[in-house]
């Protein structure tokens, strides 16, 4: 069994270990930013077909050189309005959606492509920091309301959610309840899906029903500069 091969496996026992009987397993995004194709076709060889990238150039070049294997794509990176057609074609859910000129332009390129009811997740910026993307709580079911109604070719599967990067672990004020917002207002968003969770605050997510855990360094290891 190789390193990665390990990791893998390790990640995935600690994510089983976590999850309350009660509640199903958080399916695990692993993120391979900076990481070449042949490690994620280790991790894919090790049993894994879910994968996220935050680049549309780097995440073309993948697409191509694994084009054999049946990889489920994610882009988790900040949207541009110029690449959004490209990474239509190549991805198979966004995560990051926060505007509705990016919804639309999405929708666009998923006619085009042929991709219906294509897969999308409204981004939160939880802790309403003005350097972080996503929108604020308290925007999300009037965002939600415009893509269900307006934008039939796209499947709004709930919130990618971006903690408050001065948070650390549960010693930051407000995490807790702030983790349990962000799970009742997913249940109320499209398909009722969040994805929140890193290396770093896994246990709290977990705890708190996410469904979606998004790791690269525990997976992968440190990312190549």
């Amino acid at each position: 069994m190789t390193n990665l091969h390990q990791r893998y496996q390790t990640i995935k026992t600690k994510i089983e270990s976590l999850t309350a009987n009660n509640r199903p397993t958080p399916r695990l995004l692993a993120v391979s930013k900076r990481h070449p194709a042949s490690a994620i076709k280790e991790v894919f060889d090790a049993g894994h077909d879910y994968f996220a990238e935050n680049y549309v150039q780097e995440l073309e070049g993948k697409v191509v050189e694994l084009s054999h294997l049946p990889i489920r794509w994610s882009f988790i990176g900040r949207l541009q309005s110029n690449k959004i057609k490209k990474l239509v074609k190549v991805s198979d859910e966004i995560q990051t959606v926060a505007s509705e000129k990016h919804a639309r332009l999405i929708a666009q390129a998923a006619a085009s492509e042929n991709k219906s009811r294509f897969p999308i997740f409204i981004s939160v910026n939880a802790g309403n920091e003005a350097n972080k993307d996503g929108l604020p709580m308290s925007n999300i079911d009037s965002f939600a309301k415009f893509v269900t109604t307006e934008l039939p070719q796209l499947s709004l599967q709930g919130l990618m959610a971006i903690p408050p990067a001065s948070y650390n672990d549960e010693a930051f004020p407000g995490l807790v309840e702030l983790y349990q917002d962000l799970r009742n207002l997913a249940d109320n968003t499209g398909a009722g899906l969040l994805s929140l969770g890193m290396s770093n605050d896994m246990a709290l997510a977990i705890r708190h029903g996410t469904d979606i855990l998004r790791v690269g360094t525990a997976v992968f290891g440190p990312r190549q500069a």
